[in-house]
């Protein structure tokens, strides 16, 4: 399998810092005070997230399939998108703890791409 050049060391680093933020984000939010009719949208998107997550980790690394791994892939970074843009108006110290986790996600996205071409 053609691989795209990139540090495979520093990946785990960089997925260790994500999550770290990503739950910091998760539980600003859930402990926010005022849960309005919007608070169980953002909660499920974080659920959706997370399973969306792990599923492309499973398609990509597990079953090496690259082109449906790319496909899901993309819709992560559109609920992603979603989630920031709705914590935005309901807590931002949330959602801007999510912007890394969101450019992450968009270079996997262009790595997965790279595979795909490549095979």
């Amino acid at each position: 399998m053609f691989r795209p050049l990139f540090p495979g060391s520093f990946i785990g680093l960089v997925w260790t810092v994500i999550f770290v933020l990503s739950t910091i984000s998760a539980l600003l939010f859930y402990n926010k005070p005022d849960k309005s009719s919007s608070f169980m949208v953002i909660a499920l998107l974080f659920f959706n997230n997370a399973f969306l997550n792990i599923l492309w980790s499973s398609l990509f690394f597990g079953k090496h399939l690259i082109g449906l791994a790319l496909i899901e892939i993309i819709i992560l970074n559109l609920v992603n998108l979603i989630m920031i843009i709705m914590l935005w108006k309901k807590h931002l110290i949330s959602a801007l703890l999510l912007l890394p986790y969101f450019i992450w996600v968009c270079v996997a996205t262009y790595l997965n791409y790279s595979f795909w071409l490549l095979n």
